[in-house]
């Protein structure tokens, strides 16, 4: 039985939808009200069948507190940077935590999640554009909507790829 282990931390500003992600990703159920995350939390999970596991890491979205979050997060082999469809100040602070997770955890993939694309009406960025800006900064970008689900297996695989020795 294989003994890989994948460690995931997801960043992002408050209220973009980072515990819902990460419960979406932990097969738990949608909740429309949560707790907000004190400094960070760690949720585990299985990755398919081979033994491998995942740990993810959730930030409560306060760049003063990843200072805290950090001794947790260091040794990340991917970053999680989700900011939220519907709110353009959430992906204009990607450029920020992008800079701040590449002075902070050398080594790791970042990749930029667009989280609630299920809110259609209310979207302010557009995918066009989220794409083009991703472009530049050099990261894989996946939308999804932990609601519904829609394309939170394209974000599973794409963290299995980054298991050590995929």
């Amino acid at each position: 039985m294989s003994r890989l282990h994948l460690k995931v931390a997801v960043v992002g500003d408050k209220k973009v939808g980072k515990t819902s992600l990460i419960l979406a990703l932990m097969d738990q159920a949608f909740r429309e009200t949560y707790t907000a995350t004190p400094c960070c939390d760690l949720f585990c999970r299985q990755l398919g069948t081979d033994g491998a596991w995942m740990d993810v890491w959730d930030t409560n979205g306060d760049d003063t507190d990843l200072e805290c979050a950090e001794m947790f997060i260091s040794r990340a082999t991917v970053v999680l940077v989700v900011f939220d469809v519907c709110w353009t100040p959430s992906f204009v602070a990607c450029d920020r935590w992008i800079q701040t997770v590449r002075q902070r955890i050398a080594g790791a993939t970042i990749v930029v999640v667009g989280a609630q694309c299920d809110r259609v009406t209310e979207r302010r960025v557009p995918a066009e554009f989220a794409l083009g800006a991703v472009g530049g900064w050099d990261t894989p970008y996946v939308e999804l909507s932990s609601k519904s689900g829609e394309n939170l297996q394209a974000l599973v695989a794409l963290l299995e790829k980054s298991l050590p020795g995929s």
